[in-house]
């Protein structure tokens, strides 16, 4: 195994090793540069030299290669995959109302999305959307679609 020097290149971060770092640290470095993975070049080093505490981390050489047993995966849901949902829900609303009303309901749905012009939502992007090329767009303007589609399906509602 050759020894890495300082001024050369770090394996961990790639930024230039700097002069005086410890034997024990270019030691591991060097393992590591070697394709050991960071565990067992610990393991490695804990085996020729005893290390000093690793800032409340605590090395326990032969107790971290034990594999742990294999459980269930566990089924959390990110908030990503909370917003992921809630997107395709509308995705999937704006898809229904366009096919209850009509090609031409969109300029409504646009007109529900703010009071303000510019503030709305294009009835072009809402075709986008309906044809499944929907635009990245904040979280916000999805909900904007969802409320729209709420208070227009509640006025058919009413309308019977």
């Amino acid at each position: 195994m050759r020894l890495l020097k300082p001024g050369e290149s770090c394996p961990l971060c790639g930024m230039s090793i700097r002069e005086g770092l410890p034997k024990r640290e270019l030691l591991l470095l060097s393992y590591v540069a070697e394709g050991m993975s960071l565990l067992d070049a610990i393991n490695a080093l804990t085996e020729v030299m005893e290390l000093p505490p690793l800032g409340g981390v605590v090395v326990q050489g032969d107790a971290l290669a034990e594999p742990l047993e294999p459980g269930p995966p566990e089924q959390v849901k990110t908030e990503s995959e909370d917003i992921g949902a809630e997107k395709r829900a509308i995705v999937q609303r704006l898809k229904a109302y366009r096919d209850a009303y009509g090609l031409g309901c969109l300029d409504k749905v646009a007109e529900k999305t703010a009071h303000r012009k510019g503030a709305r939502i294009s009835e072009d992007t809402l075709r986008d959307i309906a044809g499944g090329c929907a635009p990245k767009m904040e979280l916000s303007e999805w909900q904007k679609i969802a409320k729209a589609l709420d208070a227009l399906e509640a006025k058919e509602a009413a309308n019977g």
